[in-house]
């Protein structure tokens, strides 16, 4: 929920001052020199960010010709061993990704007001982590069988009341 907030906010505030540099560029002839800067530094964020909030959607959004012909059994095993490679793929590009951002401390942004690319580089680990946080717990409900609680609190009172 925390990374579908941020990368909604991001989404948004890069929308907006996408729509702001047309507005101002067309009508008035002023440029946000620091506009295509921050949407693409921005969109980063929002991919990694967006990536950590779609896991539960993609899983339940997949193909299932083949998982309907493989055994329930042998199906949970092959899920563990995607996840868990998955989880050490991201923890890789966490490790990664922190390297990429410490050398962005050695140059700054040119129209963000100087500072440094540490900051949009931080896209790469702190995404790459919130995934494979997602992956570790979908990993752990799906092997172990736990059911997540409903969203919605009266969603239940209603299944209840229907026949």
């Amino acid at each position: 929920k925390i990374s579908l907030f941020g990368a909604v906010v991001i989404f948004c505030l890069v929308g907006i001052s996408i729509f702001a540099q047309v507005i101002l560029r067309k009508c008035f002839s002023i440029a946000l020199i620091w506009v295509d800067e921050f949407a693409r530094y921005g969109l980063v964020w929002f991919t990694f960010l967006g990536g950590a909030a779609a896991i539960d959607s993609l899983e339940e959004t997949c193909v299932t010709f083949l998982r309907q012909k493989i055994p329930q059994k042998i199906l949970r095993w092959i899920n563990l061993v995607f996840h868990i490679s998955m989880v050490i793929f991201l923890i890789m590009l966490v490790k990664t990704g922190l390297t990429f951002a410490e050398m962005g401390k050695l140059s700054k942004t040119l129209a963000l007001g100087g500072i440094t690319q540490y900051v949009p580089f931080l896209a790469i680990p702190v995404g790459s982590l919130l995934i494979a946080f997602s992956y570790a717990t979908r990993t752990i409900t799906d092997f172990f069988g736990i059911k997540e609680p409903p969203f919605d609190k009266d969603a239940d009172k209603e299944e209840v009341l229907t026949p």
